[in-house]
């Protein structure tokens, strides 16, 4: 919980659908325009100096949004997935646009450490590769209910 507002942080953990294709089929080098290109949409979603975003790992990211209840975690969200479809890959056989995100969504519930909040907002992240991909998931409580919500092709 912000000391400053009393409102919660969220947490966005956002992986790349179907990466490993990237890297299998065009090589390393379009596996990391795809990354590159990933880290610069995600960052052009969030504007406040607080807001971060993070490599977490292999083709995933977090976003920590200070002070962001779940209304504004999800508008943040939607902000990804549209940046995200406007990505163009310079390479032949991967048309533009292919490259999508599903994404995993958590708010602190005022009593969780941050590594709890991190396990909810990965769990959902999975609920929505489970569901589909392309879409977000929010967990609902701490025991990993989740609600999704496809993206709007």
């Amino acid at each position: 919980m912000s000391q400053r507002t009393g409102r919660p942080p969220s947490l966005l953990v956002v992986d790349a659908d179907h990466f490993k294709r990237y890297n299998d089929r065009q090589g390393h080098a379009v596996g990391d325009e795809v990354l590159n290109g990933l880290a610069r949409c995600l960052s052009a979603g969030v504007h406040r100096p607080d807001d971060l975003v993070a490599r977490v790992g292999g083709e995933g990211f977090a976003i920590l949004l200070p002070d962001t209840d779940r209304e504004g975690a999800m508008r943040i969200a939607g902000k990804v997935h549209e940046t995200v479809a406007t990505l163009a890959v310079p390479s032949a056989g991967v048309e533009a646009g292919a490259v999508t995100v599903s994404v995993g969504v958590a708010v602190e519930d005022g009593s969780e450490e941050m590594g709890d909040l991190y396990r909810r907002a990965d769990a959902a992240l999975y609920e929505a590769k489970d569901a589909g991909r392309n879409q977000t998931c929010v967990a609902i409580s701490a025991d990993l209910d989740t609600a999704c919500s496809r993206v709007a092709a």
